[in-house]
């Protein structure tokens, strides 16, 4: 139920405050006499869009504040987002002379569609359109949980709820992680079957080269030919430390794969 309601620069209003007492109380008026400006005003803190049109004074912010009492669905609701719970639930909206609307539920920044949920759940605003409500799928829910009057039995299920969510909520980041492991293995192993295709080019005007150049980066070449000649899945003899970068021989079947191996392409080091 709805407390108090302070109204600041909005339309014709400069500053107002409402006092609603217990039970049933009206606001009577004419026409023109400003029932719909009190409203308007209420819809802001019930999450309605706004924009600086309702500013009576362009140069301050709007704000609208309104106190209300707990009920088990609100409560249970500020919970789920973690939410402080104090005496009463006070829900406070401002606009500032540059359009933008920020929205506070005890002094904690929240979103404006939670806000709308949340004044779902506070204020029944009844006009000759309300009766498609019994079409929403979660006012029947409420409906039934009311008649059901069992309250142990629907906090039960809210907790068991929420739990699956959890789970649920894993179980969708480790298929996540899954599908990225299984990304970067199919990179790896891309890239793992190009090295060994890439063919070894010479350096300088052809075959490996020769001079200061070759010896420099002889054992980078080396370690190439090695790691590709072991992912095509041939046979590698490693020199002995007297062979130095004697060549190796197409007929010794131990040595690096034979020129078919190398036929689509490879220019054949002939030295190691």
């Amino acid at each position: 139920m709805i407390c108090s309601l302070s109204i600041k620069n909005y339309l014709l209003i400069d500053a107002l405050d409402l006092d609603f007492g217990e039970g049933f109380a009206t606001i009577t008026g004419e026409t023109g006499a400003g029932k719909s400006i009190l409203m308007g005003a209420l819809s802001l803190i019930l999450g309605q869009r706004v924009d600086t049109g309702i500013l009576k004074l362009k140069d301050a912010k709007c704000v609208v504040e309104g106190r209300f009492t707990w009920t088990p669905a609100v409560r249970e609701l500020c919970r789920e987002n973690d939410l402080d719970e104090e005496e009463d639930l006070v829900i406070r909206r401002e606009v500032s002379p540059a359009g933008k609307s920020r929205a506070f539920v005890n002094d904690t920044p929240v979103t404006l569609p939670f806000l709308k949920d949340l004044g779902a759940h506070l204020v029944d605003i009844h006009s000759q359109h309300q009766n498609l409500r019994l079409n929403d799928h979660m006012y029947q829910m409420e409906v039934v949980d009311f008649l059901a009057a069992d309250q142990d039995l629907l906090t039960g299920y809210r907790k068991e709820y929420r739990a699956w969510l959890d789970v649920s909520e894993e179980i969708r980041e480790l298929k996540k992680r899954a599908e990225r492991l299984q990304e970067e293995q199919e990179y790896i192993r891309f890239h793992a079957r190009g090295t060994g295709r890439r063919p070894v080019e010479g350096r300088g005007n052809g075959g490996t080269g020769s001079g200061p150049a070759a010896a420099e980066h002889a054992e980078e070449i080396r370690v190439a030919l090695l790691d590709s000649a072991r992912l095509s899945g041939g046979r590698v003899r490693h020199p002995g430390p007297d062979e130095g970068r004697a060549s190796c021989p197409e007929q010794d079947p131990d040595c690096l794969p034979s020129r078919r191996r190398h036929t689509s392409g490879w220019n054949r080091p002939t030295s190691i």
